[in-house]
């Protein structure tokens, strides 16, 4: 109600109390708070208070109305309003004022903080590592584990990696690294001209820490060697601690390189008392005259047993002096530059294998360099080694590649393996003409292909009809591993060039899993009776996976209950069967692996179903697997 209305209503009835209009301060010192309250009519009142009086916690007044008002709904006087509102006031300034005392405080102590963590954190660290857990191993335990963090085979030294990334990372960790002679016992050396004068200091540093134990060596040329004196002294560098070196691998890919190589052992006098594995590639024949000398610096190795050459002519297999002998694992990859290479390759490499008389591991390669190189007329040589237990070849030959086989007589040969590098064809006999450009035929194989119990067959291509006769004559396989393929076109003439392939083995499972034996009595007209590990490859082209996934399941199922049947005939056999599938990296292997393993059931059921995945197993692209073979 305004003012006016309430003077107007006091005189229109008198005996209404008179009411109070308004209250001001009307005068406010640093002691005094003067209260001006104008009443109705022309009376006022004049009240005051000293400031003391309105302090938080120093006003009467305010604490006796806080302590009788409370609760009450009584509505304060005009005194007791221009006391609260100054306790307001002054119980404002006061909390800003310690808000900004405490924001002060803050800055102050974190301040204080930023500037001692870091004075604390050394004596932190240190007391961390003094009390780290790696101080209660013992140094022998340290080793082992230093010793498991290597890579496997032959090592680069990388400040990234192990041996040297173990010296930067603390004073015990050094230590333990640096007297650890398994640590620097296999380095790698890539000899070029950037880095060839550390290489003494290197090598002397390595040998140091290596000690007294034995060697396992990588030299490379990288195209970068030349003549000059500084250089052989430093391959004499080397060839001061071959003695001592148990695996040797030397690559070279210059004339000067293996010229002094050649002469390293010149009075004879250079003898690896301790090599046990040799590994020479010689690369680049464009660098190499048609007449080459002799290298004979590995004449003297009384243990060697283990060789791999890998040679771009098949002439320095005749210009290398090694103790066949005595050899146990033996491989060989020749490059072909023509017809005659091949012809005087496969010729060389039998001559060759036949000095090999106590060798149990083959390996062998033709590889052309880039044009169709074929075989011409060879007369068949005779091989017979009764030691043999493994061989491995692995080809690249336009046309009819029995020759390669036709000769070998190892009686004592349990394991094959053939890997085409493109398609290859494996007939019954020479009567049929072949679909793929490159082919052989199943006797050219010998009798020992009927005995044995392992066998991989990659990149070839059997027949649907002759798939039984193949494989009812390996009753022994215990392990298979093949990818199969097939034409997926039906070319008018068997010599069309442009065919395309798949990987199609639908017809072999077929006949695995039906040809079972349910009985003791049936097991002689089972299909590879004996088989107990059996690895394909997943068809890439394959859409309907759900009808895949069950081929797989009735195949386990099947084998599995004929390995209970051969075990009921056989106590001793292992009555698991093993399916490993190898799949391309676009399929969902684990999707397809549970799907068969839901198909199958487990009662009564022994066996494994595994898988990995290939990056590429393309048989149109040949990757570098090819290159080093026996590693």
């Amino acid at each position: 109600m305004a003012k006016q209305d309430l003077e107007e209503l006091s005189k229109d009835d008198p005996s209404l109390p008179l009411l109070p209009l308004e209250s001001d301060i009307s005068a406010e010192t640093n002691l005094e708070v003067v209260v001006t309250q104008e009443m109705q009519g022309d009376n006022t009142a004049i009240d005051s208070f000293p400031v003391s009086q309105a302090r938080v916690q120093e006003d009467p007044l305010v604490d006796s109305f806080f302590s009788s008002c409370t609760r009450t709904g009584n509505v304060p006087d005009s005194i007791e309003i221009a006391r609260l509102n100054q306790f307001q006031d002054d119980c404002e300034t006061e909390i800003g004022r310690l808000d900004k005392q405490i924001t002060e405080t803050e800055t102050t102590v974190l301040q204080s903080c930023r500037e001692l963590a870091p004075l604390k954190e050394k004596p932190l660290q240190a007391a961390r590592s003094f009390c780290a857990p790696i101080r209660t191993l013992p140094p022998e335990v340290l080793n082992i584990v230093f010793e498991m963090c290597l890579p496997e085979g032959f090592y680069r030294l990388n400040k990234r990696k192990a041996p040297l990334v173990l010296c930067h990372v603390c004073k015990l960790w050094q230590d333990i690294a640096i007297c650890n002679p398994l640590l620097w016992n296999s380095p790698r050396f890539n000899l070029s001209v950037r880095s060839l004068d550390k290489y003494g200091d290197l090598l002397r540093t390595i040998l140091d820490r290596a000690r007294t134990k034995s060697l396992y060596l990588q030299l490379w040329d990288n195209f970068s060697y030349s003549e000059t004196p500084s250089y052989r002294g430093l391959l004499g560098l080397f060839a001061v601690h071959f003695p001592k070196c148990k695996m040797l691998d030397l690559v070279i890919a210059s004339r000067a390189w293996y010229r002094d190589v050649c002469q390293l052992d010149v009075g004879g006098n250079l003898i690896f008392e301790t090599l046990q594995s040799l590994s020479l590639c010689i690369r680049n024949n464009l660098f190499f005259p048609r007449a080459v000398e002799r290298l004979c610096i590995f004449k003297n190795t009384p243990k060697l047993d283990q060789v791999y050459l890998e040679l771009c002519a098949p002439s320095f297999l005749q210009n290398i002096a090694i103790p066949y002998s005595q050899l146990l694992k033996f491989g060989c990859s020749l490059v072909l530059q023509n017809t005659l290479d091949l012809t005087g390759a496969i010729s060389i490499w039998k001559t060759t294998l036949s000095k090999c008389t106590k060798v149990e591991s083959i390996k062998v390669a033709f590889l052309p360099v880039a044009r169709r190189v074929s075989i011409g007329q060879l007369h068949p040589q005779a091989v017979v080694l009764a030691s043999v237990r493994a061989l491995t070849v692995t080809v690249d030959i336009y046309g009819n590649i029995d020759p390669v086989f036709e000769g070998l007589k190892f009686e004592g040969q349990d394991e094959m393996s053939f890997d085409a590098v493109r398609p290859c064809e494996l007939k019954l006999d020479l009567t049929t003409l072949p679909v793929a450009n490159m082919h052989f035929t199943l006797p050219a194989l010998g009798h020992t292909f009927f005995g044995l119990s392992r066998l991989i067959l990659l990149r070839v291509f059997i027949a649907d009809k002759s798939l039984l006769p193949v494989f009812q004559t390996t009753s022994n396989l215990r392990y298979l591993e093949i990818l199969n393929l097939k034409p997926c076109n039906n070319p008018a003439s068997p010599y069309v060039k442009d065919i395309t392939w798949i990987d199609d083995d639908s017809q072999l499972l077929d006949l695995i899993t039906g040809m079972t034996a349910t009985s003791p009595e049936k097991l002689k007209n089972a299909l590879l009776p004996n088989l107990v590990h059996l690895h394909l490859y997943y068809p890439r082209h394959q859409e309907d996976h759900r009808e895949q996934t069950m081929v797989y399941a009735n195949l386990v199922q099947a084998r599995s209950a004929m390995n209970l049947v051969m075990k009921e005939n056989s106590p001793t056999t292992d009555p698991h069967f093993i399916l490993e599938l190898s799949f391309s990296n676009k399929h969902h292997s684990e999707s397809v692996i549970s799907s068969v393993l839901a198909g199958i059931d487990h009662a009564n059921c022994y066996a494994d179903v595994r898988h990995k995945v290939v990056d590429n197993f393309n048989w149109e692209v040949v990757g570098e697997e090819y290159i080093r073979l026996f590693l």
